[in-house]
């Protein structure tokens, strides 16, 4: 099957910014489904790999415009539901791979990953092992925020805000609750991602041009790997 590639604009905003404009897109679209606290935001946790070379940050600080990255997350502290992900980017334009594993298959893809039997089944897991394999990939960094996200289904369309984005400080352990993180931007700033397939809607578009942002080709991977 054909990858269906979407369009995904980053923007960095202020945190009081952050704030007015998620007041102004929850009139709009509907709230993420992961959205349980009191302020409707979730946390992720994800590690990222990359090759023993760092290929994946080099790419990235050139401008590659053919890339992918591998990721384990989770979402709000609850590591029984782990999304393996590849995210394939193309200019501007993404598109993510994921399949669901379990605590156990990445407790030994953390610790042996040579020894896990790869299959025939094309699945994404099988192809992040011949990767990891062949490519010598390993943990590079955890990457900590909490994001606020919005949805209108109709045209598919995703906004996402992500807050106090923290670097993981040389330590890969996915489970630790312990685990000790940087913040990566100054003055609490936040992260604007904006994703949708061939058009954005004009009454989000409106939303979104009444407050100053500036848009940047922002890799949370790549500022948190640049802490460390």
């Amino acid at each position: 099957m054909k990858p269906k590639y979407r369009h995904e604009l980053k923007y960095i905003l202020s945190e009081d910014v952050a704030r007015m404009l998620d007041l102004r897109l929850r009139t709009v679209m509907q709230r993420d489904r992961h959205s349980v606290s009191d302020d409707h935001s979730y946390f992720i946790r994800s590690l990222y790999f990359d090759t023993i070379d760092n290929d994946a940050l080099a790419e990235k600080l050139d401008g590659v415009q053919f890339r992918k990255k591998y990721r384990l997350r989770f979402y709000n502290h609850n590591a029984s539901l782990i999304k393996l992900e590849c995210k394939h980017k193309h200019g501007q334009m993404t598109f993510k791979e994921a399949v669901t594993v379990n605590q156990s298959w990445v407790k030994q893809v953390l610790s042996d990953p040579y020894n896990i039997l790869v299959t025939k089944n094309e699945r994404l897991d099988d192809q992040f092992l011949i990767d990891y394999r062949l490519q010598a990939y390993r943990p590079s960094v955890i990457v900590d925020y909490y994001r606020q996200a919005y949805v209108f289904e109709p045209l598919d369309v995703r906004i996402t805000l992500d807050y106090h984005v923290s670097s993981g400080v040389y330590n890969m352990d996915l489970f630790d609750p312990q685990s000790v993180s940087v913040p990566v931007f100054e003055k609490n700033q936040v992260v604007l991602e904006v994703k949708f397939n061939e058009v954005l809607p004009d009454f989000v578009w409106g939303v979104l041009q009444t407050v100053p942002a500036l848009r940047m080709a922002i890799s949370k991977f790549a500022y948190c790997r640049n802490v460390l």
